[in-house]
């Protein structure tokens, strides 16, 4: 079974006989797939062997970096929780910045998991989602795939394309829209199998299309 190693410094208790700790690096780790860190500006025992934390901040290697209002970590399964205010970079061909309310990451699986309100900006492509899912390759320090899932809207220039699910492919940055998606650009409505944004090139590819021009629409 892979072991989950915390290395945890500068721990204090206070009178009324709680654990906390201010200003220290939380090292999360799992033997087998090194490279996930953990930090927080204050630390606080909770139930178990759960700790709560103030200004959490996660990485992994250059691949993520992440900081959030508060955050939970729990040691025995891996977990850890960040809310309020997430912000985060995926650090790709072209970086992918996150923006949401809550982010669960499962160190153990190796994914992490944005929702609430999630923005993510990849070059001059916006895209808002209800849920974004991201894959990373621990031992690699490299981000695996990144999903939007949910009343996906993407935005480039004057396009507007909305579906059910999106698929980041960070390297050559394209995102793949699919789920019955569709793409309105002034008079003109495009819907077909899969829409495909280029983030570099501005480009927009279609398949299985159907066009319908002006009050057609």
């Amino acid at each position: 079974m892979t072991a989950l190693l915390i290395a945890l410094v500068l721990v204090a208790v206070d009178p009324g006989g709680t654990a906390t700790a201010s200003d220290v690096q939380l090292d999360l780790w799992l033997v087998d797939q090194p490279g996930i860190h953990l930090q927080a500006e204050r630390v606080t025992g909770g139930e178990g062997r759960q700790a709560q934390l103030s200004r959490p901040r996660v990485s992994l290697g250059d691949a993520l970096g992440l900081v959030a209002d508060d955050g939970l970590v729990d040691l025995d399964d891996g977990t850890v929780r960040a809310d309020g205010a997430v912000q985060a970079t995926l650090a790709t061909g072209e970086p992918v910045e996150i923006r949401s309310e809550r982010f669960d990451l499962d160190a153990k699986a190796g994914t992490g998991t944005f929702t609430g309100t999630v923005v993510v900006t990849h070059g001059d492509l916006v895209v808002t989602c209800e849920r974004l899912e991201v894959a990373f390759d621990t031992e690699q320090q490299a981000i695996r795939s990144v999903v939007a899932l949910g009343g996906v809207e993407i935005r480039q220039a004057d396009r507007l394309g909305r579906g059910e699910r999106a698929e980041f492919d960070v390297e050559p940055g394209t995102v793949v829209l699919t789920g019955s998606p569709y793409l309105e650009q002034g008079s003109v409505r495009l819907s077909g199998t899969t829409i495909r944004f280029d983030v570099a090139g501005g480009e927009v590819a279609c398949t299985g299309c159907r066009a319908v021009f002006g009050e057609g629409r």
